[in-house]
């Protein structure tokens, strides 16, 4: 089993030297007017994150959510000011 601090891990160049469009990940996020809210799923793979993930940092808070009675959404507005989308 390899630990998170194997050099081999760490080979690529490290996030804070890669700028923040470089990060996402090509899903597009539409805008508020296009479309309110978008899945956690989709949220999180915008962020790179797959859907494990993505549910895990929703539940942490770390991606905004709505609950409408058991389905969880993003309010696409804040998806796109949490990835700078908006020029702000």
């Amino acid at each position: 089993m390899r630990s998170t601090t194997d050099p081999d891990l760490c080979a690529e160049t490290p996030a804070a030297e890669t700028p923040a469009a470089e990060q996402r990940s090509s899903v597009e996020v539409p805008t508020a007017e296009q479309s309110p809210t978008v899945s956690v799923e989709k949220a999180g793979a915008a962020c790179g994150l797959g859907r494990s993930a993505s549910y895990e940092a929703a539940r942490r808070g770390d991606l905004p959510t709505i609950r409408f009675g058991r389905r969880i959404v993003v309010p696409t507005a804040a998806l796109r000011r949490l990835l700078q989308l908006d020029g702000t």
